[in-house]
């Protein structure tokens, strides 16, 4: 008995012992398997390796196409010539984006967004070309108009100065309504009426100059040209065929300033022999010397008339001649006037003076007979 109880001792102590340290012992350490990592060249080239659908092709081909259009409108209204610095720029970018080629859907991704980064660069450039091309065309357009009103159009041609105003006022509309290339067709048209309609109005003031000088007198075929160009030229006006019309009035007006140039130059050489010859007249019976400072006044305008024909400014001759002419008539008939009015009196003078002589010899000749 007493050796069972000692076994039973030592083997509880021996059950206590294993418990304490199988609490002591820390647990077993369990190892993850290796995380995957990402192979960023695989990737890529992945990427590089996708198809290119349909619709990634004709986005492509639409963003292409709008920058196409954007640019070209910039070209078309003048934009190098408004913001040359601004429009270089965009042409660079746009042949960095004509230069890719691209092949894969990386290609095409860079492709789209320079192609749509081009797009957004036309469009905030046009809307500075825009304006200021219509402002340009405007200013383009008053001084055309006020060319035409200076040749003469304001009166004579004030229908057709209110149908070109017209026109410039629909051009404007279509500016409103952001038809810009229409509204520059509309603007060419309004540009080539008043062009032809100064054209018409230096021929007619041309034309009114040879009829009052008569000079077509000295040149009547080019006259006659002339006229004909001038129907041609109303007739396709009236058609609304402005071209057709400017280039014959473009044909007359250097006939009728032909016809101007030969007349002022045979009618100046006339003008002036006969201011000459009024002139010689006039100083053939001492003009100068009875009418001093009517003779000195038309001689002053004579003296012009010459200095303007040694210059070939033979309009400006004529309007001396002409005058002077007049002047140098008008001294002579005066100092002839005085002149023959003088010789009257003197002949009345010497009438009395040979009465007087006459009575006296009378009375002599009685007084000696009273004396016998």
């Amino acid at each position: 008995m007493k050796n069972s109880s000692i076994r039973s001792i030592i083997f509880g102590i021996c059950m206590i012992l294993y418990t304490i340290s199988c609490k002591s012992t820390p647990p077993p350490i369990t190892e993850s398997p290796p995380a995957e990592q990402t192979d960023t060249s695989t990737t890529a080239a992945n990427t590089a390796s996708q198809p290119v659908d349909d619709a990634t092709r004709q986005a492509l081909a639409a963003a292409k196409e709008k920058a196409d259009k954007l640019r070209t409108l910039i070209l078309d209204f003048e934009g190098p010539t408004y913001y040359p610095g601004e429009c270089e720029t965009a042409e660079s970018h746009y042949n960095q984006a004509q230069a890719l080629n691209p092949a894969s859907a990386a290609d095409y991704k860079k492709a789209m967004e320079q192609y749509t980064a081009l797009a957004n660069e036309y469009t905030a450039l046009s809307e500075k070309v825009l304006p200021r091309y219509v402002e340009a065309r405007k200013e383009a357009l008053q001084s055309a108009r006020d060319k035409a009103i200076a040749a003469g159009a304001g009166d004579a041609l004030a229908e057709q100065v209110a149908q070109a105003d017209e026109t410039v006022n629909e051009g404007l509309k279509l500016v409103e309504a952001q038809d810009y290339y229409g509204a520059a067709d509309v603007f060419d048209d309004a540009q080539n009426r008043y062009g032809f309609i100064e054209t018409e109005a230096t021929c007619q003031g041309i034309r009114s100059e040879i009829e009052t000088y008569k000079l077509n007198t000295y040149d009547p075929d080019t006259f006659a040209a002339a006229e004909q160009a001038m129907q041609t030229a109303l007739a396709a006006y009236n058609e609304a065929n402005i071209p057709a019309a400017q280039h014959a009035a473009e044909e007359a007006l250097p006939q009728y300033q032909t016809v101007a140039a030969t007349g002022w130059e045979a009618l100046a050489a006339e003008r002036r022999r006969r201011a000459n010859a009024e002139r010689t007249k006039a100083l053939d019976i001492k003009a100068h010397i009875a009418m001093k400072d009517d003779y000195g006044a038309a001689d002053t305008v004579y003296s012009q008339g010459e200095e303007a024909f040694s210059m070939k400014d033979f309009k400006q001759a004529v309007e001396r001649f002409t005058p002077a002419e007049t002047m140098f008539t008008a001294v002579y008939k005066t100092t002839a006037e005085k002149r023959k009015t003088a010789d009257n009196a003197i002949q009345v003078a010497d009438k009395k003076i040979a009465d007087t002589r006459e009575r006296a010899k009378n009375a002599q000749v009685k007084l000696a007979g009273v004396k016998r």
